[in-house]
C-alpha cells in the first residue's frame, strides 16, 4: 500500500514545481514548500490537481483526529481514514468534464 501511495508523491516542491509534475486530470500529493525557501518546523501536505482544461488546483490535505480530508467544497467534508484511501477515492469517482469531450475530473473545478 505505501508503494501504492508512493507513485503518487513527488517530495518537497513550491506550488509552482508541484504544477510541473502533473499532466492534465492527474494528481499528486506533495509538501509545499513557501515561496521564500525558508523552512518552517512544519510543512503543509497539498494535492496538486491539473484539471481536464490544464488549469492547477492545489488543495490541502488536512488530519481531523484519525482522519484526513482534502480542504475543498467545505459543504462536502468526506474524511478517510488514510491517505490511500483519500487518494484511491479521488482516482475512481470522477465528474464528466464540460470542457473537454470524454473526459473526467477528480475535481468540480470548473
Amino acid at each position: 500500500q505505501v508503494a501504492e501511495l508512493g507513485k503518487y508523491f513527488i517530495g518537497l516542491k513550491t506550488a509552482q514545481e508541484a504544477s510541473g509534475c502533473t499532466t492534465p486530470t492527474a494528481l499528486r500529493f506533495y509538501y509545499q514548500m513557501p515561496h521564500n525557501n525558508s523552512f518552517p518546523s512544519r510543512l503543509p501536505l497539498f494535492l496538486v490537481y491539473q484539471s481536464s482544461d490544464g488549469n492547477h488546483f492545489h488543495f490541502p490535505i488536512v488530519q481531523e483526529g484519525t482522519r484526513w480530508r482534502v480542504k475543498y467544497g467545505e459543504s462536502e467534508k468526506i474524511t478517510y481514514p488514510n491517505l490511500l484511501s483519500l487518494m484511491r477515492h479521488h482516482l475512481n469517482y470522477l465528474y464528466a468534464s464540460p470542457y473537454v469531450p470524454c473526459t473526467f475530473d477528480s475535481f468540480v473545478v470548473y
